[in-house]
């Protein structure tokens, strides 16, 4: 194979990937182990004639055809999974539905109760439909054709065989190529399994296009078999050795990877042989040459960002917004524990003398200060704004990532490093307005705030938009809030990311808690998972805490056990299904009667979540 020519190669992979998928819509035997595929759930509704009366989905089985209710419907890959299969808005499931299926009516299968957009035998159909459509398709004329309201699988030519053909890292590792897109250098990993070349937002950003960006339907499902939706896709000019064409590229969101897909490796004229080896191999910046340093060097080349402080995001200000009609509010301070008073102000005085917070005599605002004793014999001062600020702000709409977008982000990743920031919020500087209303109320009086403060219900928005910006444009980076992670196909890749990061990091004076920090890894626990090479499981510690839970006694509790569950659904099969006694006791004017089916739901989840 290795001395095959590449098209033979493509046209290999091509029909093994059209072979997948044609297995996957039409085996109704198909069974998918959650460890390894981390992703994939078929829901399959089967219940008794008696469960059925009782269960307000039976109208479901109207959107079928017989056929169709016999098998398992995929509704993940449908793209529907987290839509009401009535009006296929998502902020409900089907049982809570308020429109009268009387005025709904599908425009494909002319019945009622249903929309086209979760029809299901329409999906089936598309879906059919696009497995068979010819790949050299003009891409102007699929992006402005019907092909948009399809999935369109975007799957690495490793992945495929990844559980059949162990590779060196170094057989494994990406390929990237350098292009001009409208005049500008881009480096673009050139992967096959991906029919389109996708951008992130931040490096179409720096293009400095001017021309128009279109909005589409078109959604793209990733090797996770995650669905996500590009922000737009444009034409570009793009020049690649002495080839120039106009092409398209979708536009996604910062935490996907540029890739080069197969339309515009033809187009292109683009030859893996010719880019093996060469200096692309590894997406990485030219100037860095400190690789095969150690975790010790690296933390003593950069000390300064290892000490434990508080520094100051330069150019970056945050500003609180009120609701209107907003008015001040003060709360007195609250009693410390007299074994806890030296260590709080002990706290007071540092943030006092690194300029984080300020004494003042008069303030309208006020919250009071709530200590938290903390393991190392220390306290951490948090604040409660619960009553007196956080009601009266404007809520911050800045999009959180998604923990399935991270995860995608993360594959194909063999070597990992993460980073925790040292009191993160507390980087960020407020406006002068802002300030006061952070202000802290004290036993020893009241104290202005300079920085974010933890407790804020903003802040977590406010940081994220800040470090977005931040880290944008770094190769095999990602963030979660306060937690950051390198990663990379090799060693020499992940440290050369982990340089990049530390140095940019050192730009805007962001400091890391040594302590939490883990280098070079090929397992992380992270968001609640064990990531490693190509694989994602459940967290030994949360599924110890999950089978350690005790039998809910009140509402509280099942809403508890629930939300744990639920983290980890793509590990359970028929997951509604499962946790329909427990969800019926969260119903209004439900009496909370733990029954024997509740008992039974109970045990079983644990027993599927083991």
């Amino acid at each position: 194979m290795s001395d095959a020519p590449f098209e033979k190669v493509l046209e290999t992979a091509q029909a093994l990937e059209a072979s997948r998928l044609n297995c996957r819509a039409f085996s109704s035997q198909l069974s998918i182990s959650a460890e390894s595929s981390a992703s994939v759930n078929r829901v399959t509704r089967t219940r008794s004639h008696s469960e059925s009366r009782q269960r307000p989905f039976r109208q479901i089985q109207r959107f079928r055809s017989p056929s169709q209710s016999r098998r398992s419907i995929d509704f993940k890959s449908l793209g529907i999974e987290n839509n009401c299969l009535r009006c296929a808005k998502t902020n409900h499931r089907s049982d809570s539905c308020r429109v009268p299926p009387s005025k709904l009516r599908c425009d494909h299968c002319t019945k009622t109760g249903h929309i086209k957009k979760v029809c299901i035998s329409y999906l089936l159909n598309m879906r059919r439909n696009s497995q068979i459509k010819n790949v050299n398709t003009d891409p102007e004329d699929i992006a402005e054709s019907n092909f948009l309201d399809d999935l369109v699988g975007v799957n690495k030519i490793f992945d495929i065989f990844s559980s059949n053909v162990e590779l060196s890292p170094a057989d494994a590792a990406k390929f990237f190529v350098n292009v001009l897109l409208n005049g500008h250098n881009c480096q673009l990993e050139v992967d096959s399994g991906s029919a389109f070349t996708l951008l992130p937002r931040c490096e179409f950003d720096k293009l400095k296009f001017l021309g128009e960006v279109k909005v589409t339907d078109v959604r793209f499902r990733s090797y996770t078999h995650g669905v996500f939706k590009p922000l737009g896709y444009a034409i570009l000019p793009v020049e690649y050795k002495d080839v120039k064409s106009n092409e398209l590229v979708f536009i996604v969101p910062d935490n996907l990877s540029p890739i080069l897909g197969r339309v515009w490796i033809r187009r292109l004229n683009i030859n893996l042989k010719n880019i093996d080896g060469s200096n692309t191999k590894f997406r990485s910046n030219a100037n860095v040459n400190c690789v095969n340093m150690s975790p010790a060097s690296i933390m003593e080349e950069f000390a300064d960002i290892f000490e434990q402080k508080v520094g100051c995001i330069p150019n970056f200000k945050c500003s609180l917004k009120l609701r209107q009609n907003a008015k001040p509010v003060f709360i007195k301070a609250r009693d410390v524990p007299f074994a806890l008073r030296d260590q709080v102000e002990k706290e007071l005085d540092e943030l006092v003398a690194d300029n984080i917070i300020y004494k003042v005599e008069h303030s309208d605002w006020g919250s009071p200060l709530v200590p938290i004793p903390k393991s190392n014999d220390r306290v951490r001062l948090a604040v409660d704004y619960k009553v007196a600020v956080n009601k009266q702000l404007q809520d911050a709409h800045y999009p959180i990532p998604r923990v399935e977008d991270i995860l995608n982000t993360l594959h194909g990743a063999n070597v990992f490093c993460t980073l925790d920031l040292y009191k993160a919020y507390l980087h960020v500087q407020v406006d002068e307005e802002s300030q006061i209303i952070q202000t802290m109320s004290t036993h020893r009086g009241t104290f202005a705030m300079r920085r974010l403060s933890f407790g804020i219900k903003t802040a977590p928005a406010e940081f994220h938009r800040i470090l977005d910006q931040i880290l944008s444009g770094l190769g095999g980076v990602t963030s979660y809030f306060d937690d950051v992670v390198i990663f990379g196909s090799t060693l020499e890749e992940c440290q050369v990311n982990l340089i990049n990061c530390l140095k940019r990091l050192r730009q805007y004076d962001l400091h890391v808690n040594r302590e939490k920090c883990q280098f070079f890894k090929s397992s992380i626990s992270y968001l609640g998972y064990v990531i490693e090479q190509n694989s994602v499981k459940k967290c030994p510690q949360k599924v110890k805490s999950i089978l350690d839970a005790p039998k809910p006694s009140s509402v509280d509790e099942i809403r508890r056990f629930l939300g744990m569950i639920t983290y980890y659904a793509k590990f359970i099969p028929n997951l509604s299904t499962l946790t329909y006694p427990l969800r019926r006791l969260l119903r209004k004017n439900q009496n909370f009667i733990w029954t024997s089916s509740c008992q039974q739901a109970f045990d079983r989840l644990k027993n599927e979540i083991a």
